[in-house]
């Protein structure tokens, strides 16, 4: 988790749970104009993979640069310096199992790696909701990922039922959340928990990727213990929280 001194304003919700910041000093003034001038940090577009064509001119460099932007930006919503990994991705997409969904939603996409994992597995007429709060995200998913299946909304997770409504959405099959519920405000987290569980479908899944085991103890209430995976080739190594809400018999 970051480490963050001053209390987070009511509402706020990191971006992601990634990388983690040290416990140690904050970054100096120095070195942050040193990282902010680092070459292909204020253009991504600078810093495309080999091969890539213009539509694909993103790679891992630039989404940590990137990222650790919107955390000098906004450091009470980005929790993290560092997006997830690609082996954090893969484990996180297997999890969901998106073979029979047909709306997902992703809390805190954050930069987008996570995005373009689960929209590569997701079936051509599904669709994606995408909820972020911090709007410079925003703009650069919208940028970034041209997909017809992805819509991004600006805001809060708590606002996951108006959402889905605003894009004409039914009830999630699967929610992907990498939102850090061990830094949020106890009723900000309840909250989260509270939407994601009235707003998955009968026999929807949700799955959580984070460092602390603090989201069990906000979900667990509801969807009672999950199944806990382990991605080790991760930095640092994170916990994958899966949840399958039960379908009520309404026979009995």
């Amino acid at each position: 988790m970051a480490s963050l001194k001053s209390p987070m304003p009511a509402g706020a919700h990191p971006s992601r749970d990634a990388a983690p910041l040290s416990q140690g000093a904050p970054l100096s003034d120095k070195t942050k104009k040193q990282v902010i001038a680092a070459p292909g940090f204020n253009d991504p577009a600078q810093m495309p993979e080999p091969g890539s064509t213009p539509r694909s001119r993103t790679s891992r460099f630039a989404d940590a640069a990137a990222f650790l932007r919107g955390f000098l930006a906004h450091p009470f919503e980005v929790a993290s310096v560092m997006p997830s990994s690609a082996y954090l991705e893969s484990r996180v997409v297997k999890a969901a199992d998106l073979g029979e969904a047909r709306c997902v939603v992703e809390l805190g996409p954050g930069t987008g790696g996570t995005t373009r994992a689960l929209l590569r597995m997701l079936a051509p007429r599904a669709r994606l909701l995408a909820i972020e709060v911090n709007p410079d995200f925003c703009d650069r998913l919208r940028r970034l990922i041209d997909d017809p299946r992805l819509v991004v909304q600006a805001g809060s997770a708590e606002s996951l039922a108006e959402a889905l409504h605003a894009h004409g959405l039914p009830a999630a099959d699967v929610v992907v959340s990498g939102i850090p519920f061990s830094v949020l405000p106890s009723d900000v987290a309840q909250q989260i928990a509270a939407a994601i569980f009235t707003n998955l479908a009968p026999g929807g899944r949700l799955v959580a990727y984070q460092c602390s085991a603090h989201v069990a103890r906000c979900l667990t209430p509801y969807l009672g213990p999950p199944r806990i995976l382990w991605e080790w080739r991760s930095l640092p190594p994170m916990r994958v929280f899966v949840w399958v809400k039960p379908v009520v018999d309404t026979n009995q």
